[in-house]
């Protein structure tokens, strides 16, 4: 079976507080972009998992151990063969790791006949990382809590045409989040918020609380935002970084390409909002 892997941005991203349990609140509202991995998985003699990437070939890879819980869970002895062509950066914001996790997950479980409810999938992937549940959904979503609340959308964004641009450093989860200076936020409301996205668009809710963490420890990040901004009017972090994205038609995203130095990864793409049922059709009937 080969399966997309698909990117996400986020759209907006509130940080509420940090959890006794080392996770941070957040309200977010997420949407996958038309960016991908391919995930190709086959029978084998043995569990293993081969990337164009050398460093995430082990046992530490998100959709290995995504492969290793779903047997364990639903007691199929049996193995395959993960190969993932990456494309997605790492530590970019973007979520691959957690996309291939999650999208391992869906595709075994079809493999297998759907052995696997979806609220089990739901909790092995919230063990793997809290961006993986929203990938278990197509499309746009409201995530609440530390990433295990998913909330769809009931209207599809438009596919606006996007650039994703990433400076030669990435960004670690963790330490994007451990240097937030919190704000106490008790106004946030989320309906407001995908009120206001449905009237006005992503425009309309573009912000990003670890902003301001992440500019602080890498200056160069906010300088490329500031020059993005400067030619699309719009720019915002992509989750905790280190790409930033921006709605920009093409011949703002020419600009936008033509200032880069070499080194920049760049992107361009669409809201996706059309991924289709294969993967999704038997949870949601």
């Amino acid at each position: 079976m080969i399966v997309k892997s698909y990117a996400k941005i986020n759209l907006v991203l509130y940080v509420l507080n940090k959890r006794p349990d080392g996770y941070h609140d957040i309200i977010s509202i997420i949407t996958k972009v038309d960016f991908f991995d391919l995930i190709e998985i086959k029978p084998s003699g043995i569990l293993s998992v081969l990337t164009n990437k050398p460093e995430l070939n082990n046992n530490s890879n998100l959709a290995f151990r995504s492969a290793k819980k779903f047997f364990e869970e639903s007691r199929i002895k049996d193995a395959v063969k993960i190969d993932i062509q990456k494309h997605i950066p790492l530590e970019a914001g973007l979520g691959g790791g957690s996309s291939n996790a999650a999208y391992t997950l869906l595709a075994l479980n079809k493999m297998y006949d759907y052995v696997l409810s979806f609220d089990k999938l739901l909790d092995i992937s919230l063990q793997l990382g809290s961006d993986c549940p929203f990938f278990l959904y197509e499309n746009a979503n409201l995530v609440c809590s530390k990433g295990e609340q998913v909330y769809p959308l009931d209207f599809l964004l438009k596919p606006q045409p996007i650039i994703i641009v990433k400076p030669e450093m990435g960004v670690s989860t963790k330490l994007a989040y451990s240097n937030l200076i919190l704000t106490k936020r008790n106004n946030i409301n989320k309906m407001t918020l995908v009120d206001r996205l449905k009237k006005g668009g992503p425009l309309a809710i573009m912000h990003n609380d670890l902003e301001s963490s992440v500019f602080k420890l890498y200056p160069a990040i906010e300088y490329l935002k500031r020059k993005i901004y400067e030619i699309a009017q719009n720019a915002l972090l992509c989750g905790s970084g280190s790409s930033v994205f921006a709605f920009a038609e093409n011949c703002e995203r020419q600009q936008i390409i033509s200032m880069l130095d070499d080194g920049y990864f760049f992107k361009t793409t669409t809201i996706l909002n059309n991924e289709g049922r294969d993967l999704y059709g038997h949870y949601r009937s």
